[in-house]
């Protein structure tokens, strides 16, 4: 429903959005595909960005994982969860991006994901990166930030509760 737009990708190319991260814990993160129903398979990086804020495609901390969807009603948007497991642990707190490319073999398809042009989301924006050389294999390239305001429609999860661990010695362990 927040949808008024879109971030459009082909050959290699990549959508992305820089976001606040105050957990470190990173869990799962889904945006949503633009209809009707395309069996190209998406891919997840997550990276760190530079001191200026452009996404450092040399600084990828995810590559992966992969989702291939092929339902859907040919009307309403496509929803993909990447789900991260284990969940990812960012560096620190801080701004990153995530983002999203076709996957192999499809490298030279297209997709579309959803996106808001009214800034829903001051803490990032959106990033388009490049295209790449499909015949070498998907793999990004340099980033250049999208029109001002636009943001993907997006949904990040984190951990913000750890996980107790009982502790033990090595004795009890081999017992």
């Amino acid at each position: 429903s927040h949808a008024n737009s879109y971030c459009g990708f082909i050959w290699a190319g990549a959508c992305g959005q820089v976001f606040e991260a105050k957990d470190t814990v990173l869990a799962a993160v889904s945006v949503w595909r633009q209809a009707p129903p395309n069996i190209t398979p998406l891919r997840l990086y997550v990276m760190e960005v530079d001191s200026t804020g452009t996404p450092d495609f040399n600084r990828i901390l995810l590559y992966g994982p992969t989702l291939q969807i092929v339902e859907g009603d040919g009307v309403h948007p496509v929803h993909f969860r990447f789900v991260l497991d284990p969940p990812l642990a960012l560096p620190r707190p801080g701004r990153y991006e995530f983002a999203i490319q076709t996957a192999p073999p499809y490298c030279d398809f297209g997709a579309s994901l959803l996106a808001d042009d009214r800034n829903p989301y001051p803490g990032g924006a959106a990033w388009e990166h490049g295209r790449g050389d499909p015949f070498f294999g998907c793999y990004l390239t340099h980033a250049r930030a999208k029109d001002p305001g636009d943001d993907l429609v997006l949904q990040l999860e984190f951990c913000d509760t750890p996980t107790p661990v009982r502790r033990g010695s090595w004795g009890s362990l081999k017992i």
